[in-house]
């Protein structure tokens, strides 16, 4: 929640009070209480200020940040948006680069990238332009915009970003300041997905150690970085390490946040899918079925998260033989990637890698090499050339000997998880 300061008469100290409260209530996660407390602050607000005040424009992005947290991104969006033109008409600079900071973190959850990235431009100037290249606050627009960054593919980009908001934090914060790690888990995200296992494993056991010894074991940031832990031991071949980490991580989370939360969906979505890469298809299907119901009726059927499950769903399907509905399902995941992402982000290749395999399998071969050929092409896009499922599909369209499609049928192609629970930004 934003944390600008602004003057009011003696008598709007009620109003204060209740937007500490609902900030207290936000910290705490009790979000059903902090926004009835919110609402409450935004109303005596504009009573007491009109609609054009800064202190309206405080309490609309106090009010946003809470809806954003319930999963409620248009309406955080929405409300994001009037403080902004608020700020921008009365406010400081400060106020304007954190509400382009809070509007940029949700259009990033709405899977709106290109405007996300503009904001997030927009606010690293204005920080730069206020505080120099050494302050916390550029440290904080450089992690934003790496975030922005990592989600488009562009990872080398956001490595460098997070790296350099790292060393700012760590000069001018300490070591073992929670948001040092913070920074260390973006990183290792990144790391991460262009196929630095080493190296993120390191980053996320460092920000474990800082956020264990600030909060203990069962806080749910902690539960962030253990999930991170889990990624990398997914990607690492230890499916049922994973699977065990990620359980451990849905607890944590289920309790504070509820089932439907966002954050809930993408552990859940990796529990599933390490169970299908350990072979125990009948324990994943639910489990897939279940985020995907909820994917679609919290965030509609456009939302490229909708699309991550559709692919994992359709590769337990492929496994266990229900090929109609696989192929149903890829073909549907295709199409929502490239309408969502773009005709050229790498993510798409996941789905035409596993379409191919399935038809395939139904020795369809000639229209199997469609989407291969998509998938290898895609990989100069951004996706990581040492893919084993990339190479995979690479062997199949430069060779169709057919003493060798055994083999390729039997390769593995991995379930799609989320590198994050959530991009963060702090």
């Amino acid at each position: 929640m934003r944390s600008d300061e602004y003057g009011t008469p003696s008598s709007s100290r009620a109003t204060r009070a209740a937007s500490r409260l609902a900030s207290l209530l936000y910290e705490a996660g009790e979000l059903e209480q902090a926004e009835a407390v919110a609402r409450e602050a935004l109303s005596a607000s504009r009573r007491l200020y009109g609609d054009a005040d800064t202190a309206v424009a405080n309490a609309l992005s106090g009010l946003a940040a809470i809806r954003s947290a319930r999963g409620e991104y248009d309406e955080a969006a929405e409300l994001h948006g009037q403080a902004l033109a608020i700020d921008r008409a009365h406010g400081t600079p400060q106020a304007v680069a954190a509400d382009l900071d809070n509007l940029g973190v949700v259009q990033l959850r709405r899977a709106e990238l290109d405007e996300a990235g503009a904001l997030m431009e927009e606010s690293l100037a204005i920080r730069r332009e206020l505080h120099g290249d050494d302050h916390t606050s550029v440290a904080t627009g450089l992690m934003n915009l790496g975030t922005v960054r990592m989600e488009a593919g562009d990872y080398d980009a956001a490595v460098d970003l997070f790296e350099e908001s790292l060393s700012i934090r760590r000069r001018l914060l300490g070591e073992g300041h929670p948001n040092v790690a913070v920074a260390l888990d973006n990183l290792g995200q990144a790391q991460q997905r262009r196929g630095d296992l080493e190296a993120a494993e390191a980053a996320h056991r460092e920000a474990l150690a800082i956020r264990i010894a600030a909060f203990g074991e069962d806080h749910p940031t902690v539960a962030v970085t253990q999930n991170q832990l889990a990624v990398v031991e997914y990607f690492r071949g230890d499916y049922a390490g994973a699977a065990d980490r990620f359980e451990k991580v849905a607890r944590i989370l289920i309790a504070q946040l509820g089932e439907e939360h966002p954050d809930v969906l993408s552990v859940l979505n990796n529990l599933g899918a390490a169970r299908r890469e350990a072979g125990d298809y009948a324990a994943a299907e639910p489990v897939l079925r279940r985020v995907l119901d909820i994917r679609r009726r919290t965030l509609g059927d456009e939302h490229p998260d909708v699309a991550q499950s559709l692919n994992n769903l359709a590769l337990v399907l492929t496994a266990r033989g229900d090929y109609a509905e696989a192929e149903e399902k890829y073909r549907e995941a295709i199409a929502l990637w490239r309408a969502s992402l773009g005709e050229d982000h790498p993510t798409v290749a996941f789905g035409l890698i596993g379409l191919g395999r399935m038809l395939g399998r139904t020795g369809r071969w000639v229209e199997a090499e469609v989407p291969l050929r998509e998938a290898v092409a895609l990989r100069e896009a951004g996706m990581d050339p040492g893919s084993s499922s990339v190479a995979w599909a690479s062997s199949f369209v430069l060779s169709k000997t057919l003493s060798t499609i055994a083999r390729w049928m039997s390769h593995p192609t991995r379930s799609m998880v989320a590198s994050g629970v959530s991009a963060r930004p702090v």
